[in-house]
């Protein structure tokens, strides 16, 4: 089994590292180092945090590319904080514009409230967000991965192909008219998201340029500096792994609030980007 990964606080990693425990052999890739068109055989997953209540960017140009034609069984894991949207629809809705080969399976993954969100309302964006990631939150998402992953590896192993299943109805409901236009929005627009440096404590150690999966973080005169020559990924590596906690996000410039997986470390991001 291939099992791919894209991550910004390591969560998706996190996930998928434990899934791939369950599998010996299992080839565990970044999304980021898959070859543009490949055609991957056997048994292929995809684990991946979700953003707004689509996919991130490098997984929709993965999607858009690869073909999955010759696959045996084919799954995904949207790791996300409490609103896991319609996602593996979204999903079959990219791959039926290239071929008839959909999802197997998709399997929502509750985590945690990871970071403030940059294109949030203003209001959203005064709250602090450390109450929302703190120490007995942390504890009991990592209590509760050990035996949903045991659950998904189950169904995994069973080449089930539940993606309408009982007590899921994340899964069997119909997509409103506003996700489906969201859906459209974020494909058709290439948004921006402001991030703000508190230069006093920024040493220019230049951890945010390394955890950048997009490259958009560049070092000028010892600072970051984020470009328009790379677009951004949403994924909020540079404001979380920040020893300095010097960058914040648009409306949101406190020193609190900050949180990555606790099994996954700055180093373990920034090699998905090496491949």
């Amino acid at each position: 089994m291939r099992l791919y990964y894209f991550t910004g606080t390591g969560n998706s990693l996190a996930v998928a590292r434990r899934l791939a425990r369950e599998f010996p052999g299992t080839e565990l890739r970044p999304l980021l180092g898959a070859e543009p068109g490949e055609r991957p055989t056997g048994v292929l997953g995809i684990a991946f945090p979700v953003h707004m209540v689509g996919v991130p960017i490098p997984l929709r140009r993965y999607l858009e590319s690869a073909d999955f034609s010759t696959l045996d069984y084919l799954f995904a894991i949207g790791t996300h904080s409490g609103t896991p949207g319609h996602v593996g629809a979204y999903i079959n809705r990219i791959l039926a514009r290239r071929s008839s080969r959909l999802l197997d399976d998709y399997f929502p993954f509750k985590m945690i409230l990871n970071t403030p969100k940059g294109v949030a309302p203003r209001l959203l964006m005064t709250m602090n967000w450390a109450e929302k990631i703190s120490p007995t939150e942390v504890a009991a998402m990592v209590a509760r991965t050990a035996p949903a992953i045991c659950e998904i590896a189950r169904t995994v192993a069973a080449r089930s192909t539940r993606f309408e299943a009982p007590g899921e109805p994340e899964r069997v409901t119909r997509p409103s008219m506003l996700t489906r236009l969201l859906w459209k929005a974020s494909e058709r627009s290439t948004p921006s998201l402001s991030f703000l440096l508190d230069r006093e404590s920024c040493t220019g150690c230049g951890v945010c340029r390394e955890v950048c999966p997009s490259g958009r973080v560049v070092m000028y005169e010892g600072a970051p500096r984020w470009g328009d020559s790379h677009q951004c990924y949403f994924c909020y590596a540079c404001f979380n792994f920040c020893p300095e906690q010097a960058i914040g996000v648009k409306h949101y410039a406190f020193k609190t609030g900050r949180y990555h997986h606790p099994e996954i470390a700055a180093v373990d991001v920034a090699a998905q980007k090496r491949g």
